[in-house]
């Protein structure tokens, strides 16, 4: 009951605050909102009313989960969001539910060009947040190479992938995620892709918020009907496709060898990866 409490109270003394702050200021707003930004907090700090499309929430909403500084679950709006994360230094996660990809003051401030959101920018997120003036936008979706994951995925162990990748459409990727085996930290250490004459390169760097993740350092971008090399050095326990060839939504993807942590050799073992930016 003492929890339920003092949630309620903060979310009155929230209100209280935010409405007392725009009730006093004395000048237009001059936000200073990116973009970027705004796109960003409709996206993991809003709702989604149909596939692809991503909004900031009404004011009075409660569907938006953040936590405070003592890491007190929270329920609201994209404004009350915002708000306790910006002034109260509060946090929420782009992935609420594995708790990966923290949103803080800091990432805020990057998505908005390196500028710390103002109380301008909270009035401007609190004015397009109902009716006609809703802030919303809808997300082009990309196409990804995407293995899924496999219907089994053992046996398993870390080890060396090497073969060849061929789309049958356009791919533009940033990033490599690996699926990881239930209750393991599978991740990919080390990843390659190259043409003849291109070769992009990701590493992994730790259990850090997204380590399901590794970034390439450069764009990579497969043409439909080519085929390049591609070699992912594996750690812990990933998602393994037991085929030395597998066929996905957008291409193809070949084994020509995988080597495990032992030194054995196969040539039908395929990490569960998926290309996406």
């Amino acid at each position: 009951m003492r929890c339920e409490a003092r949630k309620f109270i903060f979310t009155v003394f929230l209100s209280l605050l935010i409405l007392t702050a725009f009730a006093i200021r004395s000048s237009a707003p001059t936000p200073t909102l990116t973009e970027e930004c705004k796109k960003y907090i409709a996206k993991y700090l809003g709702e989604s009313p149909e596939p692809n499309k991503y909004c900031f929430t009404d004011t009075i909403a409660t569907t938006v989960q953040y936590w405070t500084v003592i890491d007190e679950e929270q329920w609201g709006s994209t404004l009350d969001a915002v708000v306790t994360i910006v002034i109260f230094e509060g946090y929420s996660y782009e992935d609420k539910v594995n708790k990966t990809g923290k949103i803080d003051a800091e990432k805020l401030k990057e998505k908005n060009g390196g500028t710390a959101l103002t109380e301008d920018d909270l009035d401007w997120i609190r004015t397009h947040s109902n009716g006609k003036d809703k802030f919303c936008y809808t997300e082009v979706a990309t196409p990804t190479f995407d293995t899924g994951r496999p219907e089994n995925p053992y046996p398993s162990i870390s080890g060396k992938f090497i073969g060849t990748i061929k789309t049958n459409t356009k791919i533009i990727a940033t990033k490599l995620y690996t699926y990881a085996c239930e209750g393991t930290g599978g991740h990919t250490e080390h990843a390659i892709i190259c043409n003849s004459t291109w070769c992009a390169e990701a590493k992994w760097e730790g259990y850090k918020e997204d380590w399901m993740n590794i970034s390439f350092n450069k764009t990579v971008i497969l043409m439909p009907h080519e085929t390049y090399n591609i070699t992912i050095v594996t750690g812990s326990y990933p998602q393994i496709h037991h085929t030395s060839s597998l066929k996905t939504e957008n291409g193809w993807i070949n084994c020509t060898e995988f080597t495990d942590a032992n030194g054995n050799k196969y040539n039908d073992w395929i990490p569960a990866i998926m290309l996406w930016s």
